[in-house]
């Protein structure tokens, strides 16, 4: 007897909230295309400041972020960049010792087989 009750009121209820979106709408006397025309903004009103003033602020913040930046000196640059320069040479002299190693490897068992 207890289900029942229970049924009863879940059908209740789904029945009473499908009446009550028409009678909203009813009541208000409003259709609902007007309703969603109100809603939506109009295209004529501008959002902010309009693109160039945006582009000018950004490069305003651009200015002083880069005025926050920590520059290396002339010396330290200069040293960094000779540590990358060598270690690149290093790398490359390995890599192609590797390669020609691998590729005389890969011949000389093609060669056999």
């Amino acid at each position: 007897m207890a289900r029942s009750k229970t049924r009863r009121k879940k059908s209740d209820k789904a029945g009473g909230s499908a009446q009550t979106a028409p009678e909203s709408r009813a009541q208000k006397n409003v259709p609902a295309k007007a309703a969603a025309k109100r809603k939506s903004p109009s295209r004529t009103e501008p959002k902010g400041p309009n693109l160039i003033e945006r582009i000018r602020q950004f490069f305003r913040e651009v200015q002083v972020e880069l005025r926050k930046v920590a520059w290396p000196s002339r010396k330290e640059t200069i040293a960094s960049t000779s540590v990358v320069l060598v270690l690149v040479f290093l790398v490359s002299i390995y890599l192609g010792l590797a390669d020609i190693a691998l590729s005389r490897l890969v011949k000389y068992v093609l060669h056999v087989f």
